[in-house]
């Protein structure tokens, strides 16, 4: 099915002619597939750890004050665990978010160290 194009109305001047690929020199279009899976893996991951940092929180606050559950002696997962948590899924969730901002040079780098900050965190919060 085609369409025919609409008439232009008068005193407006005709839209700009756009690639079919999106604007020129659009970060989010020119960004190769690979860079692409690699923002998508790590953003994944910074989600992960921003559910995990609000379990954390959630399990330091109300840890020591459930009674007759067993956790009352419980001191939650301790405050270097929450902060670093917290830390890093705000930190890595604000760079995703302003990630088609930068050169694509830049993006990688983001990337690859999102996923290097959660390997690390997983190590020494997660797994300690």
């Amino acid at each position: 099915m085609t369409t025919l194009p609409l008439p232009q109305v008068p005193g407006e001047a005709p839209p700009p002619e756009r690639a079919a690929d999106g604007p020129t020199g659009s970060p989010s279009t020119t960004a190769p597939r690979w860079l692409r899976a690699l923002e998508s893996v790590a953003g994944l991951l910074s989600a992960g750890v921003a559910v995990a940092a609000v379990v954390l929180v959630l399990a330091a606050v109300l840890a020591p004050r459930l009674g007759g559950t067993g956790l009352e002696a419980s001191v939650g997962p301790g405050l270097p665990a929450v902060l670093w948590s917290v830390g890093l899924a705000g930190s890595a969730e604000v760079l995703r978010a302003v990630r088609r901002t930068m050169p694509i040079a830049l993006r990688a780098v983001v990337a690859v160290a999102t996923l290097v900050a959660v390997i690390v965190w997983l190590w020494f919060v997660w797994w300690r």
